[in-house]
């Protein structure tokens, strides 16, 4: 099994059913994995994941999350956010399957999903 990760850092507010309105600097990490790597030792072009995960929380990025489509019928909570991107990312990357998407709040503290 090989393991790749990549991570973007976006700043966004949000406003939790019974909390505040708040913004954090979210740290979203990626891990995706595949069962074999293809010719010259790779499963993805370089810098395919990272420019992927990019690409994917771009729209999110100084937003306040609530006001956005994908959040429209859920909180934005960071479980549901690393749901979403463990979504968009599904849907853009072959050959590697999701491993695990974490949403970090803080240094300290992360909520993850895993499919």
């Amino acid at each position: 099994m090989y393991v790749f990760r990549a991570e973007e850092e976006i700043c966004s507010s949000h406003q939790e059913a019974e909390g505040p309105f708040h913004g954090h600097n979210f740290r979203i990490v990626a891990l995706v994995e595949a069962d074999e790597l293809g010719a010259g030792g790779r499963v993805l072009d370089r810098g395919a994941l990272r420019s992927t995960l990019k690409d994917v929380v771009e729209p999110i990025d100084h937003r306040h999350l609530n006001d956005l489509a994908p959040f429209q019928d859920r909180p934005p909570t960071p479980a549901v956010m690393a749901e979403w991107v463990g979504g968009q990312l599904a849907a853009r990357l072959a050959g590697v399957r999701i491993r695990r998407i974490e949403v970090w709040t803080s240094p300290t503290a992360y909520a993850g999903w895993e499919p």
